[in-house]
């Protein structure tokens, strides 16, 4: 059976960041101050990762569901999705 590899991206106050597996392994992750400063930023360096890993999987936060995020996070994760749509048409 192949191994999928999975993209995990979050968004906090303050910080940008991304998990990536190979299978059950952990081979790399990142944290981002500047890519957190505003939407378009988060977007380009979300766009940066899709790049570097062209993962089977990619994992966010649902921006429709209850959360405390603050308000720019949400915008981040919004923004981040952008790309993400791109990323899985295509494949």
């Amino acid at each position: 059976m192949a191994r999928l590899n999975f993209l995990a991206i979050a968004a906090a106050t303050g910080r940008i960041g991304y998990v990536y597996f190979v299978g059950h392994q952990l081979t790399d992750w990142e944290l981002s101050r500047a890519a957190s400063k505003n939407p378009k930023k988060a977007a380009a360096m979300a766009s940066k990762w899709l790049e570097l890993f062209h993962p089977d999987v990619v994992i966010t936060a649902a921006v429709d569901s209850p959360s405390r995020k603050g308000a720019a996070a949400r915008q981040s994760i919004e923004a981040i999705l952008f790309p993400v749509s791109i990323h899985e048409t295509e494949k």
